[in-house]
C-alpha cells in the first residue's frame, strides 16, 4: 500500500514524500519481505515506525539506500563459481561441460 503525503515547506523546499510498505521495498530491492523485516530489525535499512507494529519506508531513503549498497557483478567469474560445492560429482561435471559450451 502506498500513501502519499505532502509536507510543509522547509528551508525553501516543499517536502513531498511517498511512503511505502515492506512489500514495495522487497519488490524494488529484489529480496523477500522477510529479508526486509530482518534488515529493519538489524538497523541496516532506513525505516519509520509510526505505530507499535506498523513500519513505513520513505521512497527517497530506500532509493538512496539501494544505490549506496549496490554490489557490482564479477567481471570474469570462474566456471566453477556457479556450481555449488554440495552438488554430486557427476552432476558437477555435467554443469561444467554445459558452461564450456
Amino acid at each position: 500500500m502506498t500513501t502519499r503525503r505532502t509536507f510543509p515547506v522547509v528551508q525553501g523546499r516543499v517536502l513531498d514524500e511517498t511512503w511505502h510498505d515492506a512489500k514495495w521495498v522487497a519488490a524494488l530491492a529484489g529480496i523477500s519481505c522477510k529479508q526486509v523485516y530482518e534488515l529493519v530489525k538489524q538497523g541496516r535499512i532506513p525505516a519509520h515506525k509510526p505505530g507499535e507494529r506498523l513500519i513505513r519506508f520513505r521512497e527517497s531513503e530506500i532509493v538512496d539506500w539501494i544505490e549506496s549498497n549496490r554490489v557490482e557483478p564479477q567481471r570474469n567469474p570462474s566456471p566453477t563459481s556457479a556450481v555449488p560445492s554440495s552438488m554430486p560429482k557427476q552432476r558437477h561435471d555435467k554443469v561444467r561441460a554445459m558452461q564450456r559450451g
